[in-house]
């Protein structure tokens, strides 16, 4: 079978889906910076919106500009409990957020159990890094 083809152009725009992932990790990043943040398209699953209820506690500025997020971030505030709904990856998010507050903060969520949130760290030794840090504390 033979097929002719000819040069052309694609001209368009594409706007991709917006992924959880991403948009989990962005919430984290424009709370720990001190200027604002614009997140284009953010999802608006559970776990997204569990991540803006956190950000929301450590008093960050949250708006919705049309389909963007916009967060005055800084850690204004140190919650005593952070509430990760089901997400595994806010609360292994939050556990390194947590650690730059000196106060006492109390991780949780439903559904997330130990194995969820350390085992994509276990073989990076993070865990381990931070039970050491913890031990090292308390002395």
């Amino acid at each position: 079978m033979d097929a002719l083809v000819y040069p052309s152009f694609v001209k368009g725009e594409v706007n991709a889906p917006p992924s959880k992932s991403y948009t989990i990790r962005a919430i984290a990043a424009a709370m720990l910076a001190a200027g604002k943040s614009t997140i284009i398209n953010p999802s608006s699953c559970d776990d997204a919106l569990a991540m803006l209820n956190i950000a929301h506690s450590f008093r960050a500025e949250i708006k919705f500009n049309n389909q963007n997020l916009e967060i005055q971030g800084g850690l204004k505030s140190n919650p005593e409990i952070i509430y990760c709904n089901e997400s595994a990856l806010t609360a292994r998010l939050m556990i390194a957020i947590a650690a730059l507050s000196e106060n006492k903060i109390t991780i949780t969520g439903s559904g997330l159990s130990l194995i969820h949130i350390s085992e994509p760290t276990r073989l990076l030794s993070i865990s381990y890094a931070v039970f050491c840090l913890k031990k090292k504390q308390k002395k």
